[in-house]
């Protein structure tokens, strides 16, 4: 077929924009209530802006580390 990386593309477009959805819905889940219980002076702009990173840099820091250093198998005896 001459057209499927067209379709591969928008494919990879489509999982790319669900994935950010998801993640600015959870985010915004996270923050109104802090937001709305005037725990944080900051509007709600400002601070998906400061947690926006964090959670976006976990994932990927922590695949890096459990890359690194694999589990060891115990020895129970």
């Amino acid at each position: 077929m001459p057209a499927s990386p067209i379709w591969s593309v928008l494919f990879f477009c489509m999982l790319l924009t669900l994935g950010l959805g998801s993640m600015f819905g959870t985010l915004e889940g996270v923050i109104t209530p802090f937001y709305d219980m005037k725990i944080v002076p900051f509007r709600k702009e400002i601070m998906t802006g400061m947690y926006l990173p964090e959670i976006f840099y976990k994932p990927i820091y922590s695949a890096l580390l459990t890359d690194v250093n694999p589990p060891k198998p115990t020895v129970q005896g």
